[in-house]
């Protein structure tokens, strides 16, 4: 990949040719990029293109002739996010909300992947060691050491985790901080067609159940149930505790023309989706294996607000439609 004085908007285009999917979306011009890269990986060339000019990444969503995805938006001439890049993730530094001397707070940090791989489940912030600005441990104060994954609808490419903790009178900085967050990453998928120009035989495969009820109207609903024997094992990383395994409902259904099918109820154990009347065919896509990992958590001398909100940029935004 090759461009020299290229607008981000020239850049983004580029990249996500690159990619094969239209992943990175540009929320604004700003500057000039020159790049010559030849296997790089996607963090390294980020990185090296916010040298350039300073950009803001966040998470997005873009509607797609495949429904609505999850994206990365690139801004420039904004101030900058400051990132470290682990493994093929980039870790914005991390937030702490709420207000800290008098009452509960929260340690936010929102994580990026490379937009080629896709996240159907994490946990929550798990800290191993918190210290205040003297050294002492806050380990005492932590309440939300979550021990289970949340899972997404479809497949994702950012994540947001937190911590809670209880007051710390005089607390003006974290010392060290250093935690892990647990991903399920997207190994392999299956797809299963369902037929509605007849009657729907109930599907059964590894990962689910599948059933289609069709009304005098012609309306359809689909249902989807995961099977009994589709619990994942538990993950249990280094140094830290066990962390719980539920079924990962990473799952989209797209109609004849390759959109998707908005879901209209989801639960941990099924949900549910209207299909248009007319519908002829759906093809049905669920994560089938995926991959355990864990990101390690380490930063020293974070600031501590006396109690701000969470900048709008930050929040994450809701992983399904």
């Amino acid at each position: 990949m090759s461009f020299k004085k290229a607008t981000l908007e020239t850049a983004v285009a580029e990249l996500n040719k690159q990619l094969g999917v239209t992943s990175l979306v540009c929320g604004g011009n700003g500057g000039e990029f020159t790049l010559e890269a030849d296997h790089r990986p996607f963090w390294e060339i980020i990185t090296e293109m916010n040298r350039q000019n300073p950009l803001l990444i966040a998470n997005s969503m873009a509607i797609s002739g495949a429904g609505t995805i999850n994206t990365l938006r690139l801004m420039a001439g904004g101030p900058p996010h400051e990132y470290k890049v682990v493994d093929t993730f980039a870790l914005l530094s991390p937030v702490v909300t709420g207000q800290p001397g008098t009452g509960s707070w929260m340690v936010r940090l929102v994580g990026f992947a490379d937009p080629r791989v896709r996240i159907s489940g994490y946990s929550q912030l798990r800290i191993e060691k918190i210290t205040d600005q003297d050294g002492n441990s806050l380990m005492p104060l932590v309440v939300s050491n979550a021990t289970t994954m949340i899972s997404s609808m479809r497949p994702v490419m950012s994540w947001t985790s937190y911590a809670t903790l209880n007051a710390a009178p005089g607390l003006t900085r974290i010392k060290e901080l250093r935690a892990g967050m647990a991903l399920s990453l997207v190994d392999k998928e299956q797809t299963v067609t369902l037929d509605l120009t007849k009657d729907v035989d109930p599907v059964d495969c590894a990962r689910g159940h599948f059933t289609v009820d069709k009304n005098a109207a012609g309306n359809m609903t689909l249902h989807v149930t995961p099977s009994a024997n589709a619990v994942n094992p538990p993950i249990t990383p280094v140094g830290m505790s066990t962390v719980a395994r539920s079924f990962p409902m990473t799952i989209r259904v797209l109609d004849k023309d390759g959109k998707q099918v908005q879901a209209s109820y989801l639960s941990a154990a099924t949900f549910t989706m209207a299909l248009a009347a007319g519908s002829s065919r759906v093809e049905v896509i669920w994560t089938e294996k995926t991959r355990d990992m864990v990101v390690p958590v380490e930063y020293k001398d974070l600031e501590v607000p006396a109690g701000a909100a969470i900048p709008a940029v930050m929040r994450p935004l809701p992983m399904m439609d």
